[in-house]
C-alpha cells in the first residue's frame, strides 16, 4: 500500500486525473477509503470526486466520520444528494449519528420528506437494538 500511496500522490500532484481515475476504477472501495485517510482534506475532496459514481457510496461508508464530515462540508447540494441516493438507509443513519448537528441539518435539508421520516424512525431505535442495526431496504 505504501508504494501505491506514493504513486497516487505523485499523480495527484502532477494533476494526472485521468490516470488517477483509471487507478480508482480497479481498486476496492475499502482500499480507496484507506488511501483517502492518508491524504489531506483538499486532496480527499479532489480524489473522491474522481471515484466512479457506482463506487462512491461504498467508499464513503468505509470512511471515518472525520473524512465524511469534511466531504459533507465541501460538497454542493447536488453532489450530496447523489451520494445520499446511493447510500443504504442504515449507512446514512450511522453517518448522521456521527456528524455534527450543522452537517446533519444540511443533509436533512437535501433529503426528501419520505426519506427523512424513515431516517427519524431509525434514529429513534435504542442503540444496539435490531431496529437500529437493520436496514429498511430489502429485495422482494
Amino acid at each position: 500500500m505504501k508504494m501505491k500511496k506514493e504513486l497516487f500522490i505523485r499523480l495527484l500532484s502532477e494533476r494526472r486525473f485521468k490516470e488517477l481515475k483509471e487507478d480508482l476504477m480497479t481498486m476496492k472501495a475499502v482500499d480507496i477509503a484507506s488511501l483517502l485517510s492518508q491524504l489531506d482534506d483538499k486532496e480527499i475532496a479532489i480524489v473522491f470526486r474522481l471515484v466512479p459514481k457506482d463506487k462512491a457510496a461504498e467508499v464513503f461508508s468505509n470512511m471515518n466520520s472525520s473524512m465524511q464530515s469534511t466531504l459533507v462540508e465541501i460538497f454542493s447540494e447536488k453532489e450530496l444528494r447523489e451520494l445520499l441516493d446511493n447510500l443504504y438507509m442504515d449507512d446514512t443513519v450511522d453517518m448522521l449519528e456521527e456528524l455534527p448537528a450543522n452537517l446533519v441539518t444540511r443533509i436533512l435539508n437535501v433529503t426528501p420528506q419520505n426519506e427523512r421520516n424513515i431516517i427519524n424512525q431509525l434514529l429513534n431505535y435504542p442503540d444496539d437494538s435490531a431496529g437500529s442495526i437493520m436496514t429498511t431496504e430489502y429485495v422482494d
